[in-house]
Parts: structure tokens; C-alpha cells; sequence
């Protein structure tokens, strides 16, 4: 059975330990919601952490956390565990950051009592900065597919990703942002080229008042010095340092904890996500473990992979165990349809594509199962170990190991390959889930089943919102 810690899961927080150098990476093994910010505000409260590093993703998280006094915040470009006087954010440069997102967010921050988030940001000169032109764009792009919608965030990830991509050093970086005369060049590059890419579309969507402003912002000559001021006046706000990595190596070289929280989910990563439903960033452990080495880190490193008792997806694209009925059941508040996601969609705990996640992000060290105190409000407690599919045995052992006409693993390969992600996806769009059942309706036995089938231990679980919520089942911090 499996070992839960006491009652009061407040009492961990009045454990203090002797300091230790240590790294903890935080990620999602599914299609991202599974209480990443909930996770890294416990891990940083119980550690006394010093950072929290960013190391994917960019404006589009929405990591909500409630505190224990009942303060309620969603971190998008602040570390999750800003809430814990005295620790430090960090934004790798596999983050992209949005100077005004940014500016909303510690608005609100410093309505909460947090007045110095901005005094404890620090950014990497070489995170890439979304602009409202790469905003706008994205929202051009996707309501031209109609139907065939990706699922996008909507904030611009994929067009500044595909413009650096493109044009490498010629995009915004954010150590461009004290220099308005480079902003304000980069910025008109970057606007003539997406009026150049998006020519046809404009020309298509003239006059449709859902993007007349959209539109607008394209040939308004002053927004241009606007943004650079606004820009400026973030790189003032917070410390954009000047070497990146010698800045981490400098700061945890020290007996500290730091806990790397990332966005997204592995499901969704860039290259090993079902294509096309997926988005522009790694979201595997992998960038934080570049960014340890870089710097020869000789702490002890543990990576977390969080999931939810249930699954989810905000958005088109595969997902094998929805559920309609799951669905009505189980709201999410905090996850509503919107313009650009569309709807949020609920189904039951796949173990198949969590063993998928757990292989492409080179294994973690221990599970964190979220949103327990929601097992009752279950009509079924089960989970699905397998898929039936109607294709011929031949077709599918080319994309999933099986036995006995049952599809146990979905297989990956180690070079990125999107035809072979897209495949895949056309595959898990006929697939139906096997399921089986915990007839006990005991959480200890759902627990026990959930580390028999993906063979990792379950360290940590989450029955609230809040870090008093939280129960540990053995020590790895």
C-alpha cells in the first residue's frame, strides 16, 4: 500500500531541513493543467528555495496558485514561488518573455502585498520577446483555419519562435530592450516582414471587424515608439543580466535549493507531440538539463513528473480517453473555453501515453499526482492501460508496441521526425481506451496501480489548491 503522510499536510511546512544543494525540475507529463505553479509554490515553501528557473514556454502559462492566507495568483513570467519572501526568479533563454504581459502581472502582484517581484526577476539577454506584431499575426493564422484550428494560446509563441528561427539575430531579444533605437529597428523589421508574410490574409480579413484594430496596429507609425519605451522601461524594471550562463553558475554555486518549473506539457512538446497539435517549445526536463550542465552543476538533481488523477486537454487534438460525461463532471474553473483554445476537455487517467511521456523526457525520479480531493467525484474509477484500434496488426507495430491486438506503448523515435508525430496522431484518432477498473474506490489502491503500471514511485500528491494541501509520501528533498 501505498505510504501517506499525516493528516495535516501543513505540518511539512514546519519542517525545516538543513540546507542542501539541490536541483528540482518540475514537468508536466501530460497536456499541460496538471498544478505546475501549485507544485513549485509547495516545493519552494517546503525548501526554502532561492529560484525558481524558467526553462521553456513563455506568456502563455498560466500557473495558478493559492496561497495559504488565500491570496490567488495565475504566474505567467514570474516564478510560482514568487509569493515566498526572498526567492528569485530566473528566465532561461529558452523562455520568451511579453513586457506587457509582464507588467499586468506584477499589477496584480503588487495588489497581493508582493511589491518587489519585478526587484526579484532576472532575465537572460538571449530570451526572445514577443511583440504585438507576433500577437497579431498568431490570430490572423488561426482564424484563416477555420475548423482546422491548432489550439493555440493565441499570445504569439509560434510566430516569434518561426521568426527567430528565420531571421536568428535580426528578431528582439531581451537584451536588445535598454537600447530603444535597436528596439525600435528590430520592431519595423519585424512588422514588414509579417505584413509582408501575412499579405494575403489582411487583404482577406479587411474590413472584418473582429480584426479592424488587429489590422490597424500595422500601419500606425507611433506604436512603434511606444513599444520601445515600454520595453525600455521593462529592462529597467527588472535585471536583465549579461552573461546568462555565468549568471546561473554564479548564483547556484552555493548549498541552496532551486527549483526549475516548466510549462506546458511533454505531450505537447515541439518535436515529440502529436503533430500538429502541439506547441513551439521543448517541453521535456531537457532544457533544464542543458542548462545544469552548461554550468557543471554538482548538486544533486531530482526530476518530478506531474500528473493529474484524470486527464485533460484544452484544445483540438488527440486525446484517447475523453470523456463527455468526465467532462460535465469534473469543471475546471480556472480552464474555460476561450477564442483560441476552444474547450476544455475531460477524460480518464491514461497510463499508455503517460508511459509515452515518461520515455521521451528520459525518465524522472518520482510521480506528484494532482487533483486527489476529485477521485469522489468520479462515477468510475478506472484508468486506461491500453487501446483497442481497427487497423491491420502490420500498421500498428510500425507506431505502438502490442500484444494481443491490445496496443500497450506508443513508440518514439530518438531523431525528431513530425511526419512520424503526425502518423502517430492520425493512429491515436481511431484508438479506444482499455480500461481498468479500481473497484476498491480506495485512493491508496488508485495510487498503487498508477506506480505498478509506469514503474515510478508516487512522491508526492495534491488534495487543494493550497500548499497546506499537499501530502508527502517519502523524502527526495
Amino acid at each position: 500500500m501505498c505510504s501517506f503522510g499525516p493528516a495535516d499536510g501543513g505540518a511539512f511546512l514546519l519542517q525545516r531541513r538543513k540546507r542542501m544543494k539541490q536541483a528540482l525540475i518540475v514537468t508536466d507529463l501530460s497536456f499541460g493543467d496538471a498544478g505546475k505553479g501549485s507544485i513549485t509554490d509547495y516545493l519552494t515553501r517546503r525548501t526554502r528555495a532561492a529560484w525558481n528557473i524558467r526553462y521553456n514556454g513563455g506568456a502563455q502559462a498560466a500557473h495558478r496558485v493559492v496561497a495559504p492566507d488565500g491570496r490567488d495568483h495565475v504566474f505567467a513570467q514570474f516564478g510560482s514561488g514568487t509569493f515566498s519572501p526572498g526567492t528569485k526568479t530566473f528566465l532561461s533563454r529558452f523562455m520568451l518573455i511579453e513586457p506587457y504581459a509582464a507588467f499586468n502581472e506584477e499589477e496584480h502582484l503588487r495588489s497581493l502585498g508582493v511589491r518587489d517581484a519585478f526587484a526579484r526577476l532576472y532575465v537572460d539577454p538571449q530570451a526572445l520577446v514577443i511583440t504585438p506584431f507576433h500577437r497579431f499575426a498568431n490570430h490572423l493564422r488561426e482564424a484563416a483555419r477555420g475548423s482546422n484550428i491548432h489550439g493555440s494560446c493565441g499570445i504569439g509563441i509560434s510566430e516569434t519562435m518561426m521568426d527567430y528561427l528565420s531571421y536568428s539575430e535580426r528578431v528582439l531579444f531581451a537584451g536588445d530592450l535598454a537600447d530603444q533605437s535597436v528596439t525600435k529597428m528590430k520592431l519595423r523589421f519585424i512588422r514588414e516582414e509579417k505584413k509582408r508574410e501575412l499579405s494575403g490574409l489582411i487583404a482577406a480579413f479587411w474590413g472584418d471587424p473582429r480584426f479592424t484594430q488587429t489590422i490597424g496596429y500595422f500601419y500606425d507609425e507611433d506604436l512603434l515608439d511606444r513599444l520601445a519605451l515600454t520595453f525600455a522601461n521593462y529592462s529597467q524594471s527588472c535585471t536583465v543580466v549579461r552573461d546568462g550562463r555565468l549568471f546561473l553558475a554564479q548564483q547556484l554555486a552555493g548549498d541552496e535549493t532551486v527549483v526549475f518549473e516548466g510549462a506546458q506539457g511533454v505531450l505537447l512538446d515541439e518535436w515529440y507531440g502529436f503533430h500538429p497539435y502541439t506547441t513551439w517549445s521543448t517541453c521535456t526536463p531537457a532544457n533544464a538539463r542543458t542548462l545544469l550542465q552548461e554550468i557543471e552543476y554538482d548538486g544533486v538533481t531530482t526530476t518530478l513528473g506531474l500528473v493529474r488523477t484524470y486527464g485533460t486537454r484544452h484544445g483540438p487534438g488527440p486525446f484517447v480517453t475523453e470523456d463527455d460525461e468526465l467532462t460535465r463532471l469534473l469543471p475546471d474553473a480556472c480552464n474555460v473555453e476561450n477564442d483560441w483554445q476552444k474547450g476544455f476537455r475531460v477524460g480518464y487517467f491514461d497510463a499508455v501515453a503517460t508511459k509515452y511521456a515518461l520515455a521521451v523526457a528520459g525518465g524522472v525520479d518520482a510521480l506528484v499526482v494532482s487533483h486527489m480531493d476529485r477521485l469522489e467525484e468520479m462515477l468510475h474509477w478506472q484508468m486506461a492501460v491500453g487501446y483497442k484500434n481497427i487497423f491491420p496488426l502490420s500498421y500498428l507495430e510500425r507506431f505502438f508496441t502490442v500484444e494481443d491486438r491490445v496496443v500497450r506503448g506508443i513508440k518514439h523515435v530518438n531523431a525528431p521526425d513530425l511526419a512520424y508525430q503526425e502518423e502517430i496522431t492520425t493512429a491515436l484518432g481511431f484508438c479506444t481506451p482499455v480500461y481498468q477498473e479500481i473497484e476498491s474506490r480506495q485512493p491508496d489502491d488508485y495510487l498503487d496501480l498508477m506506480q505498478t503500471v509506469l514503474r515510478v514511485p508516487v512522491a508526492l500528491t495534491s488534495h487543494g489548491p493550497t500548499a497546506r494541501d499537499k501530502r508527502e509520501h517519502y523524502h527526495l528533498w
